[in-house]
């Protein structure tokens, strides 16, 4: 398990992160816009978009997605109904990995911020052949109604199948660190290159899904248990 002092170090770095990379990406208006403008090829087309191994790949992670929120459910309803620890995780544990995915990426995510950003996504917006506004990431606007830019939901996803592990599975930490930030960059590259986000809605996706798997670490194990070990 990680400390509460640690958790908060972790908290306040990603904190700064998230509120560097709103200055930065509102400083230099055009860096998002840049950065899209690499993938773009023309006439609404983007490097990644229709590309079938991208396509595969996509559905391989969606996929994935579905089966991480399947065992995390049946998880911590087998531990519940035998009241004990279930494949090396405790009932709080369960608890908290199924938290962290609904608040994480299905409130957070998709309910709140994809719903009521407003952020037009890179394909519809007028520098990229379409015909709304680009707004700078966390600037509210009306150039979206449903389903917006900001944040990536798929980015979302991946990073919060690692980042609550990272917390409560310490022989694997490290390893967990590096596939949350590998596979979370290819999620990233995926989508930036089809033109369906920006590389601000990725980053502050990675940003908030950490930020919230720590401050619900930090609530779900406020008190220590009298079987707990660390793993």
């Amino acid at each position: 398990m990680i400390s509460s002092a640690r958790t908060n170090q972790i908290m306040l770095a990603t904190a700064i992160i998230g509120v560097a990379t709103i200055f930065l990406f509102n400083y230099y208006p055009s860096l998002d816009l840049d950065i899209t403008g690499n993938f773009f090829l023309g006439d609404g087309r983007f490097t990644l978009m229709n590309s079938p191994v991208v396509e595969t790949l996509r559905t391989i992670t969606l996929v994935t997605y579905g089966f991480w929120y399947l065992t995390i459910c049946f998880g911590l309803g087998i531990a519940i109904s035998k009241k004990s620890k279930f494949l090396m995780f405790s009932i709080r544990d369960w608890l908290y990995l199924v938290l962290c995915s609904i608040i994480g990426p299905g409130i957070l995510a998709n309910v709140i911020l994809k719903e009521y950003s407003g952020r037009a996504r890179p394909r519809s917006v007028e520098e990229f052949g379409a015909g709304l506004d680009f707004t700078h990431v966390l600037n509210w606007s009306e150039q979206c109604s449903s389903n917006c830019s900001f944040i990536s939901g798929e980015v979302s996803s991946m990073v919060m199948i690692f980042a609550p592990l990272i917390f409560i599975c310490k022989k694997y930490r490290w390893a967990l660190v590096v596939a949350m930030f590998v596979f979370g960059s290819l999620s990233a590259l995926m989508r930036i290159g089809q033109g369906a986000h920006f590389a601000s809605d990725c980053i502050m996706a990675a940003v908030i899904m950490i930020f919230t798997a720590a401050l619900l670490y930090k609530i779900v194990y406020s008190q220590p248990s009298p079987t707990a070990q660390n793993k």
